[in-house]
Formats: structure tokens, sequence, C-alpha cells
């Protein structure tokens, strides 16, 4: 029960976030770890994986209530664990963190130890091989959950989409010369062009001026 308490209390000062989110397995392990500690609370009565009887009173309902009481916490601590474990990997996902990395292989491990567990529970045999994996995934769940980094956001794995300006360098921008700045500015404003009204006066007045010019010379001649 100690433990459960422990975890508990662990969990809580932790907290639900990570990178700034929160983490839809925190709730889970929290229960999972007050399923721990009412286990503890209630302990079994009897051994019934070493003890024909205590399987055939329990398998009847003749053992005490804190017995089942036992054996359904029991049975929670797995299923939520198992949530968990599910829903981290499901949040890790594309990340590269140490947790994200972990948690798969703990998805992956339970994947294979749960067929292995049913076949200890049909045969009584072996319980005290497959047990233990079960003990080091769940601690090890717990450890993870505790110590993951609280405001370190997940940087995206390789197949996560990048900003567009991710590598490009941005090149200083660099004052024109005031002579440069000044021939660039005449070449693009350029002389004043006349209006189109004023060069047809213009025309019209240097035509004006030649023809009194030769009618002055064919006065002098005569």
């Amino acid at each position: 029960m100690l433990a459960g308490l422990l975890l508990v209390g662990a969990l809580v000062l932790r907290g639900p976030f990570a990178g700034g989110l929160a983490r839809r397995e925190w709730p889970w392990l929290v229960a999972f770890a007050a399923a721990g500690g009412i286990g503890g609370h209630y302990p079994y009565a009897c051994s019934e994986g070493l003890s024909a009887s205590c399987r055939r009173l329990e398998w009847h309902l003749q053992l005490p209530l804190h017995h089942y009481i036992h054996v359904v916490s029991g049975i929670a601590e797995f299923a939520f664990l198992t949530v968990a474990v599910v829903l981290a990997v499901r949040r890790t996902r594309g990340s590269t963190t140490r947790a994200a990395r972990v948690y798969p292989v703990l998805l992956r491990v339970l994947v294979v130890g749960y067929p292995l567990l049913g076949l200890v529970y049909l045969t009584d045999r072996l319980g005290t091989l497959v047990e233990p994996i079960f003990f080091v995934t769940f601690t090890a769940m717990a450890l993870t959950e505790v110590f993951e980094a609280v405001g370190t956001a997940n940087p995206p794995g390789p197949g996560a989409a990048r900003p567009a300006t991710a590598g490009r360098a941005m090149s200083p921008v660099r004052p024109a010369p005031a002579g440069d700045e000044t021939a660039q500015r005449t070449r693009r404003i350029g002389p004043a062009d006349p209006p189109a009204d004023s060069a047809e006066e213009a025309v019209r007045a240097r035509r004006t001026a030649h023809r009194r010019g030769r009618d002055a010379r064919a006065h002098l001649l005569a």
C-alpha cells in the first residue's frame, strides 16, 4: 500500500504536463497507482497459485471479501497501465526524446507478455517467470512518466514537417554607396520629357520663323 501511495504522490507532484501539453496517460497512471495501493491494503486470503484448495474456494466465492478486492484491484492495475502505455505512445509519436523511445518498447513487451500471462493463468505454470516481466514493465513505465521533462517541448522527429525558413541563412542587408544610389536615382528618374503640346508649339514656331526669313530674303532681292 505504501508503494502505491508514494507513486500517487510522485505523479501528483510531477504534474500532468510535458512540453507545455497535458499528458492524456497521466490520470490512467494515477488510477494504476491507486489500484496498487488498494490491492496492498487488502491482501490475498490464500495463494491460489500454489494451493488447489484455495483456487477451488476462490472459484466458489467462499473466500473473505478482501481476497476478491485484491483480485479486482490487480486486474484494474493491468488495465489502467496498459491504456496509459498506449496513450503515451500516441502522444510521443514522431518525437525523439528518451521517453518517446521507451514507451514503444514497453508496448511491445506488453503485447508479447499478455499471451504468456493467459497461458500461465490456464496452466498454473511458469508464473514465477512471467510475472516479473510485468513488474519490470510497470516500474519502467512509472519511472519514465515521473522523470519525463516538464517544460521541454518534444523535438520533431525525422519525418516531421519543418518550417519553410529552416536551414536558410538570412543575408544582411548592405546599404548601397551614396554615389551608386544617386546614379541609380538619376537613371531611374532621368530628364523630364517635355509635354506633347509644348513640342508641337515649338515645331510650329520654327516653321513660322523659317517662312518669315525666306520672305525677308525674297523682299531684299527684289
